[in-house]
């Protein structure tokens, strides 16, 4: 049995060890990036399609076509996280990462980054609608619209409008995000009311209706036993039809009729 193990993590050069987990171009698109002393190698064309500041890093007036770019105000692991969400085998984000990768994002402009942890933060809205003022900071810095749905719907159904104004981040938000706030809530409680309305309605009109009332001629329902008068048949006896039903006795069905229509006694 043969078998054969290729591994291409690190090398070592003449200015250390190199992480090469992000070479994905051929040599002369890629560069090193310096952090912490440790070098990774990454592609200088998607790091630029991916980042402003990594655009004018590599090829605008921030940079000199240099061999190795170094990034003193970053932590290695974060640096490899942060490369690891963007790059085309994404990383997901996690709870543990979402806040320093936020900051990164910011920091080098990178939208795809945002956007990945928007929908991190929106699939997992049983946490983070209960954060409502981080959020909200999330919602402001980022411009997290769907987001921002998830937050005022949560905020409509366990505040009102006066709960709301007087919470301590109301003067943080934009004049933009409070409207936006205000009319969810005001959507969200005409939509509580017509819905209380509609059911109201239902309820009336079951309070009116006897569950078999489709069921059998008027003169031979067991319910009009209770209402006699409501259930009892408009017509005169002997012109309403009757069904023979053999599991309601024929005395009860002539005892549910109406009184005046009742046949006089001889």
């Amino acid at each position: 049995m043969r078998v054969e193990i290729t591994m291409s993590v690190t090398y070592l050069q003449n200015f250390g060890m190199i992480h090469d987990y992000f070479d994905m171009l051929p040599a002369g698109e890629d560069t090193l990036l310096k952090v912490e002393g440790k070098l990774i190698r990454v592609s200088k064309r998607y790091l630029a399609l991916m980042s402003p500041f990594f655009k004018a890093l590599f090829y605008g007036e921030l940079g000199n076509n240099q061999e190795v770019y170094e990034l003193p105000q970053e932590k290695y692991r974060e640096i490899l996280t942060f490369l690891r969400c963007i790059y085309p085998h994404r990383q997901p984000v996690t709870k543990k990462s979402l806040d320093y990768l936020l900051q990164m994002a910011d920091r080098y402009q990178c939208q795809p980054l945002v956007d990945a942890c928007e929908m991190f933060m929106c699939a997992h809205y049983h946490e983070y609608q209960k954060r409502t003022e981080k959020c909200l900071a999330y919602v402001e810095k980022f411009k997290m619209q769907r987001l921002l749905r998830i937050l005022a719907e949560y905020i409509a159904s366990t505040q009102n409008v006066s709960e709301f104004r007087n919470q301590p981040y109301w003067r943080d938000l934009s004049e933009k995000t409070q409207l936006s706030v205000l009319e969810f809530m005001a959507k969200h409680a005409n939509r509580r009311t017509k819905e209380f309305q509609k059911r109201r309605k239902v309820n009336a009109h079951s309070a009116n209706i006897d569950p078999v009332d489709d069921q059998d001629p008027p003169n031979g329902r067991l319910i009009g036993i209770i209402d006699p008068v409501r259930n009892a048949d408009g017509r005169a006896p002997h012109l309403a039809p009757r069904q023979y039903n053999p599991y309601v006795p024929q005395v009860a069905v002539h005892a549910i009729q109406h009184p005046q229509y009742r046949a006089p006694y001889h």
